[in-house]
This record gives C-alpha cells, structure tokens and sequence, in this order.
C-alpha cells in the first residue's frame, strides 16, 4: 500500500494549475490519511483558485496517480491558499491569474 510520504511526493510534484509551480512548493499539501485496510487514500489540498477545469483536471492526476500506486479508492478535498501565498507565487513567477 501507498505510503504517507509516497503520496507526499507523487501530488508535491503536480503543479498548482493556477500558480504554475509545484505543490509542494505552496505548501498545498494539507492533510493526508490513509485507510490501509480499505486501501483508501484521502488527501486534503489547497490551491490557487477553486473550481473550474483546472481543479477538475488536477484532480484527475492526482486519483489516476494514486490508483496506479496502489490505492483501490481516493478521497480529495480542495481549499483555496491564502492570498499571501498566492500573492507571493504569483509575484515571483509572474503567473496570469484571474
């Protein structure tokens, strides 16, 4: 089964479809838990801006990439980062955000 850590560095490595630069780097990972017995995988994350395709797509990544990894089912819940942080990022990469 998936690990903590695992599943840390498969979603860290995702870019925040709004800010364009690495999870982990926004410290978008908020919550992981994993169910072993039912080889489920829940995991908490905030990102630039909520809804819409990009969120949509990410999500979809992100089950693909921890089914293939050995989760049977996946759990996602989405927030938005503070607005330092994506002030922050966006300053710093010149992102085109809405």
């Amino acid at each position: 089964m998936i690990t903590e850590s695992q599943v840390r560095e498969l979603v860290g490595n995702l870019e925040d479809p709004i800010l364009n630069v690495p999870i982990s780097e926004t410290e978008g990972i908020l919550e992981i838990s994993i169910k072993e017995e039912k080889k489920h995988v829940s995991v908490k994350i905030a990102i630039g801006r909520e809804g819409g395709q990009e969120q949509l797509e990410l999500q979809m990544k992100i089950v693909s990439l921890l089914k293939e990894e050995g989760a049977d089912s996946v759990g996602l819940r989405f927030e938005e980062l503070p607005d330092e942080t994506i002030e922050k990022f966006r300053s710093t990469r010149g992102s085109a955000m809405e």
